[in-house]
């Protein structure tokens, strides 16, 4: 099979098996915004083993494109209770998206604020980095689940790794994994998403079923300065959402 190289690009070629439909009631930039979310979030919610009504989950970096999705996903559960943790600033955003309590990091870490609360069954992770894991760990109950999108690293795919670092990145990840499959592991630990592009069921489910939406932080014309800011704006980590450029917009 031919492999296709992903571009910005106004035309590119696509194997027939990698196209999706986009129902007519949706736009082409809400669909854009969304595949992530039905690639990575979708996958987290099938992975989540959470009653067929309440349990308890948590999820870090919810305001986020792909957080928001999967707080769209959750919500349809009945019953369940979620801890979002955000800024300040992206409270009222994520309360409105289906979070029944949420933390802000910025004031004191979230695992001291969530100390005294009841245990969760699941931890969703948009964050990434060691020292989130052992902040969460602590507030899962014994079995519980610790699903990440990110793995043990940061900012993952920011540049590319070298040799060492990818063999570091991969051993890290594998022991987490491995020792999550142990009979007497106090909770399991998983990595979520697949390789894109996303599939035509995994959008179907999300984005069409669901009705889920990912939040659009900024649409960009294709033009360079705007695209120069675009790229500013997803490299300060905090874009408070997706970011899109749009190549049929030119100012």
């Amino acid at each position: 099979m031919k492999k296709l190289a992903g571009t910005w690009a106004e035309q590119t070629l696509a194997l027939e098996d990698d196209v999706v439909p986009i129902p007519p009631e949706m736009s082409f930039v809400d669909a854009a915004a969304v595949c992530m979310g039905c690639l990575v979030s979708g996958d987290m919610v099938r992975r989540a083993r959470l009653p067929a009504s309440g349990g308890r989950c948590l999820v870090l970096g919810a305001s986020g494109g792909l957080g928001s999705v999967l707080l769209q996903l959750l919500r349809r559960r009945e019953g369940l209770f979620i801890a979002a943790v955000c800024s300040k600033s992206n409270a009222a955003r994520v309360r409105g998206l289906g979070a029944t309590l949420v933390v802000d990091y910025t004031t004191a870490p979230f695992g001291e604020q969530l100390a005294d609360v009841d245990k969760f069954d699941v931890v969703f992770d948009f964050v990434g980095v060691s020292d989130t894991q052992e902040s969460a760990v602590p507030l899962l109950r014994r079995g519980g689940q610790f699903i990440t999108a990110v793995g043990p690293w940061k900012y993952l795919g920011d540049r590319q790794l070298t040799g060492w670092e990818w063999t570091g990145w991969v051993c890290g990840l594998m022991g987490r994994l491995l020792r999550g499959c142990l009979p007497f592991a106090p909770f399991s630990y998983e990595m979520a998403g697949g390789m894109p592009p996303v599939k035509e069921e995994d959008f179907k489910a999300v984005a069409v079923d669901a009705g889920a939406r990912a939040e659009i932080a900024l649409e960009a014309p294709f033009a360079e300065a705007p695209v120069r800011a675009a790229l500013r704006r997803v490299a300060s980590r905090h874009p408070g959402g997706k970011v899109l450029i749009n190549l049929e917009r030119a100012k």
